[in-house]
């Protein structure tokens, strides 16, 4: 990373550590600082058995309580408060079951006490009469459990209307909807003046099943305050988001009826949470609607502009409906009839079962102000073909249509130039969704390699929900070098290549120990202690008094005793920096006799070319021989792409200028990494490795692209 002038302030996000006491210091953790909505947030994501520290070290609980990561009590004070609130969380302790050294062993009960009892539904509620008895399944299997039915006859009662009315006459909310979980009632805002809508309304936007207005009265004020906090801070809009709030909001106060879309359909559902896709991302519907002609549920894709992606997207969650259909169909025949009843649509209330001809819809709003509206023809299924909607404006748009590669540089140096291609078709053909603008957030220019903010902020640019976890957690830190657009939007910048590299050990310190000990060796490493981003050690006076920073730093205790530590530095195509820095700070370090450059070498260490490896390398020189030192092991280490001619020129020079023999500086090109990693990380590590492999080193994959736009390097 660049020094300046200005020294600034930078701190480290503590992704995971062992040992020791709180950042910063302070008093131990006890029981009353666990964050009980993370806790509950976190569990709904654990398999039905899950051991203490498999939900004390995922990345959600590590984010809400980064500053007791290395309090030694933090997973002893997790279990002790889900014994203390099992039953609240709907878990159980599986007593007689041996230890294991993840702690003691839950299993979730698919249910979580409530206030009061379930109401029961009066027998004149459409509701009251499914024409489905619930179905039958383990609860590992089912993807609808025993809580999204006690759910919805929660919303059929009394208690809930007063509920209704109440969230629905605060105008701060600006609307809402009301989603049925299998925990309860999640309440999510509709305002039309809202950048990025559909946001909790609350801290905690769950309402449990028996709540009456007057419990949640006296929380109104917080959940406004929360809204506007969450607003202020949001920046970019969300057309996508905006779309679906209007389009909620009008159906909602017209019978349920969608503007733009067939008269037959009516609206019942918002954001139904699937099984992942291949690449192990959550898949989430937007709308679903009923056709009141064919009774069968429409799948509803929703899109900020014009996109061909979306109909092979939408086509797989017909897959995931036809999967399931046997819960899905009786458990929707109950929400159009819920929906019916809450929003005077008597046309649901009367409806039989939802188990007609599955059908879906691609949608986006036009410069017109008209929604585009198109329908999937002949999509091919077991049994026969989706039934067709014919669209009410445009033109359909061909399913077997490919994304194009998107504008390039012409300016490109020729590895540049071939990467740029690549991440370009990474972008069309594995996640299919356009490019976008950039490099810079204000930036109106098209590049290939770019994504657009709404798919940026679904963390498109990251191998896995749980790199995109570590990644939102270092974003919210809101300090240091880290540049959201870039990370969240610019594939060929390698600060999302460090994430995708090194976010899945630092979820997991037993992984990380595995893959440092193969790296460095086993007489090394011992055991990881924790993995920082973007870190630089301070008070920056006593090393080098600027802004020069890590992109990761690892740091580990040793066989024999002590610690030791690893600072990266990664490079996708980023040349090094061509600014000169020099400075007393700097040259305290070089002209020590333990140094690792001999006295013949010092009047080149600041040149150009090599100058900001040279300060990377000094700041890890600096941070082994501090006086106050915890270290007595510590190593700078350069990722690089073996392609990338110029940087492996830089770095065989600056090679030059080390003492020989030299263990302070390691060259480590991405593929010899990953190879070793390949050989030394368990299977379950196979996926992620070969999503290494796709996204930065198998160029061979867009070849046939390269050839036909050749003309890049011309």
């Amino acid at each position: 990373m660049q020094p300046g002038p200005d020294p600034e302030r930078r701190q480290a996000v503590c992704v995971g550590s062992q040992q020791g006491a709180p950042i910063g210091g302070g008093a131990a953790l006890v029981k009353n600082d666990i964050d009980g909505r993370a806790v509950g947030d976190t569990i709904l994501r654990m398999p039905a058995r899950f051991h203490t520290k498999d939900l004390s070290r995922h990345p959600d609980m590590v984010k809400a309580h980064l500053a007791w990561q290395r309090d030694r009590n933090y997973h002893a004070i997790v279990g002790k408060y889900l014994k203390e609130k099992q039953r609240e969380l709907g878990i159980r302790f599986l007593e007689g079951r041996a230890h294991h050294d993840r702690g003691a062993l839950w299993e979730q009960t698919d249910s979580r006490a409530e206030p009061r009892a379930t109401p029961t539904v009066a027998a004149t509620e459409p509701v009251a009469r499914p024409a489905h008895s619930e179905p039958r399944a383990s609860s590992d299997q089912r993807v609808v459990r025993s809580g999204h039915y006690r759910t919805l006859a929660y919303m059929a009662s009394q208690e809930f209307r007063g509920v209704k009315e109440l969230f629905e006459g605060v105008p701060e909310f600006g609307g809402v909807y009301f989603r049925p979980t299998d925990k309860g009632v999640t309440v999510v805002d509709l305002h039309p003046e809202s950048l990025k809508p559909r946001v909790g309304v609350g801290d905690n936007p769950y309402v449990v099943c028996g709540t009456m207005a007057a419990d949640l009265l006296p929380s109104i004020s917080e959940r406004v305050a929360y809204l506007e906090r969450v607003r202020a801070r949001q920046t970019c809009p969300s057309r996508e988001n905006q779309f679906e709030a209007f389009l909620i909001r009008y159906a909602q106060s017209n019978h349920l009826c969608l503007p733009g879309f067939p008269d037959r359909l009516r609206f019942i559902h918002s954001q139904w949470r699937m099984d992942p896709d291949t690449f192990g991302r959550q898949r989430f519907t937007d709308l679903l609607a009923v056709d009141l002609c064919s009774r069968g549920l429409v799948v509803i894709e929703l899109k900020a502009d014009s996109d061909s992606s979306a109909f092979s997207q939408v086509s797989g969650y017909l897959d995931y409906f036809r999967l399931h259909a046997d819960e899905l169909e009786p458990f929707f025949t109950r929400v159009a009839q819920v929906m019916g009843t809450l929003y005077d649509c008597p046309e649901l209330c009367a409806l039989g079962n939802v188990a007609g001809e599955l059908a879906a819809l691609v949608a986006w709003p036009s410069g017109s102000g008209r929604t585009q509206v198109h329908g999937l023809e002949g999509l091919p299924h077991e049994g026969g073909t989706a039934t067709e909607l014919t669209p009410t404006t445009g033109s359909q748009l061909d399913d077997g249509d490919e994304l194009d590669m998107g504008p390039q540089s012409s300016g490109d140096q020729p590895f540049t130039a071939r990467m740029r291609l690549h991440q370009s078709w990474y972008r069309a053909r594995v996640l299919k969704v356009p490019c976008g603008t950039g490099p810079g957030p204000a930036s109106t220019t098209l590049y290939g390699n770019m994504l657009r903010p709404d798919d940026g902020d679904r963390g498109l640019n990251f191998l896995s929900p749980g790199i995109f976890n570590i990644v939102k957690s270092r974003l919210d830190d809101q300090r240091g070098a880290v540049e959201p657009f870039r990370l969240l939007n610019n594939m060929l910048s390698s600060q999302p290549m460090c994430f995708n590299l090194l976010g899945c050990l630092a979820g997991d310190l037993s992984l990380a120990t595995a893959a440092f000990s193969a790296l460095l060796g086993d007489g090394e490493v011992a055991r990881v202690t924790q993995l920082l981003f973007e870190y630089a050690p301070e008070p920056q006076g006593e090393y080098l008094n600027d802004r020069t920073a890590f992109d990761a730093f690892v740091t580990y205790e040793r066989p024999g005793g002590g610690l030791g530590f690893l600072g990266i530095e990664t490079k996708l195509t980023e040349p090094f920096s061509q600014k000169h820095y020099d400075s007393p700070a700097y040259r305290r370090w070089v002209e020590r006799p333990d140094s690792p450059w001999p006295s013949e070498a010092w009047g080149r260490m600041a040149d150009i070319e090599h100058n900001q490896l040279w300060r990377d390398h000094l700041l890890a020189v600096a941070a082994r021989r501090h006086p106050r030192s915890p270290y007595t092991a510590g190593r700078f280490a350069l990722v690089r792409h073996s392609q990338d001619g110029d940087c492996a020129r830089v770095v065989a020079r600056y090679r030059v200028l080390l003492k020989d023999p030299d263990e302070s500086f390691l060259d480590l090109p991405l593929d010899r990494l990953v190879d070793i990693w390949q050989r030394a990380l368990p299977a379950g590590c196979s996926e992620w490795l070969a999503g290494l492999r796709l996204r930065y080193l198998d160029l061979g994959a867009s070849d046939e692209e390269w050839r036909r736009m050749g003309r890049v390097n011309a």
